[in-house]
């Protein structure tokens, strides 16, 4: 028989899984060479470079007073003092330089450009000029500069190998992928010991997807070095994109061992879990995770979520509730407080935290469904159609709002609307699905099965395995006797994508019962029966199979439950009596 789309009670667990699934979502960070990095030496202010004193006592003074504020944190000080010593000293390419680490440091890129472009044209031959001038080109953005730079100083000195680095990140920015390759290769071989040329060759190698060659060269890095977090981090995740699940794990533990409180091992182990289906084990790491990262929120709604998954509500309520109250206007937590309130029964305080979600919010289409489904439970089909005609008006041809609106119109059987409501919907998303499938329902109700099947086969155009419209067709062909072994074939293939369905299995029986294999039939919406239990359909159905068998008891029986179930009360209600009298006079 035909299963009838309706609103009824959401299921708010599945809701819950989907935006878990979201928050599990897997992704590379951004490639490292895209990042344009500010060469070591210039990366922390006062690094250690050959110093020559300042002649002069004035300058010597203010060099002291300029460490000494530095060693103190601070930096706006040592940067005043260090002015202050170049006016006296000008041409020493020392002070300059340290002036220029800590304007470097403190972000004043605008000062520190023209002191750099100063120090090279005045100290061409100076390595360290040239790598202070690469390292601003780089931060400000100006990549061809910053590899002019780079190259230059390899020329003056070859032994700068660090530069190589640097270079190749550059020009992986630039996408010239082999030229960078061959900077980091040729850094490998100089520097076999180091794990940064094999960390940037994994990450280059990972931003081309191949990942047998990215794992070696992590894997290289880490051998040298085997707390080296990003490293670990990033091979972990190659892991999770190639569903080595268990190796993952394996070297997130690892990564736990150096770094025990890293909230980004942890979240990456719970995401892990929660890929597992295993919400419990996600909830133990996403907890550990909240120890050392307090004032995440979305880390506390990941938390709700989970709690909510676990059926612990008064959990979850607590972590939606802490994060609103720390943040009232964050949608996420507002909705599923809503569901946890939904589910734990408090029905009017989940109607309340729905009705604060605004039509600013990604969520406020399914906020007014789901009041619209709450005012439809309590028979209040009216208001709820006009609470998502409201919410239409606002965010005209939102989809899903579309379709609860056809549903409700459905449900009222208010047939020339809902198709009506539909098609509109169509004519902005012709390949909706579910709208297609809801219009050939319409067509069904008002009787044009022609239309109803046509449709139904553009439904499985988009989508061969879906169910219910291969049930559909298959159904209509039994009902009508025609086409029976292509009503077999669909519905069997229905059946196989949702064995456990009892309106397929009785849609199946009736073909069979079409073909007077009465026992086949009867051996099928026995078991649909079992299934559904309380559908007048189904029972009729019973009686019809029982009747052709001639057991005249058992189908008086069965018209009697399926009138008792309450059918459709004008055709149906009318032909199950007239079945029922026919066999009782039958005597």
């Amino acid at each position: 028989m035909l299963k009838i789309n309706k609103i009824g009670p959401r299921r708010w667990l599945g809701v819950a899984v989907f935006s878990l699934g979201i928050l599990a979502c897997r992704t590379l960070p951004p490639p490292a060479p895209g990042s344009a990095p500010v060469h070591k030496e210039f990366s922390a202010p006062e690094s250690e470079t050959t110093f020559v004193l300042p002649q002069s006592p004035e300058a010597y003074a203010s060099f002291l007073k300029a460490r000494l504020a530095f060693l103190d944190g601070d930096t706006q000080t040592a940067i005043e003092n260090y002015e202050a010593a170049r006016k006296l000293n000008p041409e020493s390419l020392d002070i300059n330089l340290r002036l220029a680490q800590l304007l470097l440091g403190s972000g004043k890129l605008s000062e520190v450009l023209p002191l750099a472009e100063e120090l090279v044209k005045k100290h061409p031959r100076s390595t360290e000029a040239h790598i202070l001038l690469g390292s601003v080109d780089g931060a400000l953005r100006r990549i061809d500069p910053a590899i002019d730079e780079y190259r230059q100083v390899l020329k003056l000195d070859p032994k700068k190998t660090e530069s190589h680095l640097y270079l190749g990140s550059l020009l992986a920015e630039k996408k010239e992928s082999a030229e960078a390759e061959k900077e980091f290769l040729i850094f490998v071989a100089v520097e076999p010991q180091s794990p940064l040329g094999y960390y940037y060759l994994g990450r280059m190698s990972a931003e081309r997807k191949d990942w047998p060659k990215a794992e070696n060269y992590y894997q290289k890095a880490i051998e040298r070095q085997p707390s080296f977090l990003a490293a670990l981090i990033e091979l972990g995740i190659i892991f999770e994109f190639q569903k080595k699940s268990d190796q993952a794990v394996e070297l997130y533990q690892k990564a736990l061992r150096y770094f025990p409180e890293n909230p980004r091992i942890l979240e990456r182990l719970g995401q892990i879990y929660i890929s597992r289906n295993d919400y419990k084990g996600a909830l133990e790491k996403f907890q550990e995770q909240e120890r050392f990262d307090t004032d995440n929120l979305d880390l506390r709604v990941k938390i709700g979520l989970l709690e909510f998954e676990e059926g612990n509500l008064d959990q979850a309520i607590e972590e939606f509730s802490f994060v609103l109250t720390a943040e009232p206007g964050h949608p996420t937590a507002r909705y599923y407080l809503a569901a946890a309130y939904l589910k734990s029964g408090a029905r009017d305080k989940a109607r309340e935290e729905l009705e604060k979600i605004e039509s600013s919010s990604s969520f406020y289409p399914e906020a007014r469904i789901q009041i619209a489904m709450m005012q439809e439970e309590n028979n209040d089909t009216a208001g709820a159609i006009l609470t998502v005609q409201a919410a239409l008006e606002k965010m005209p041809g939102e989809a899903g709002l579309q379709r609860a609106l056809a549903h409700l119109f459905f449900k009222a059987r208010r047939f020339a609307e809902a198709k009506e409501v539909v098609e509109q919907g169509l004519k902005l998303k012709p390949d909706d699905v579910t709208l297609l499938y809801l219009l050939g329902e319409v067509y069904d109700f008002l009787d044009q099965d022609d239309l109803c099947i046509e449709t139904m086969k553009k439904v499985l155009k988009l989508d061969p395995k879906h169910a219910d419209a291969l049930n559909y067709i298959g159904y209509l062909y039994a009902e009508k006797g025609i086409k029976l072994e292509e009503a077999l074939g669909l519905l069997k293939k229905a059946l196989e994508i949702r064995p456990n369905d009892g309106f397929i299995t009785d849609s199946l029986g009736w073909a069979y019962y079409q073909q007077k294999n009465y026992r086949k039939a009867l051996e099928l919406i026995e078991r649909a029966f079992s299934l559904i239990g309380d559908d007048p359909t189904i029972a009729e159905h019973l009686g019809d199979v029982h009747s052709a068998l001639g057991e005249r008891e058992k189908a008086i029986r069965d018209y009697k439950n399926s009138l008792q179930l309450k059918p459709e009360p004008d055709k149906d209600l009318k032909r199950i009596e007239e079945k029922l009298k026919r066999l009782e006079n039958a005597n």
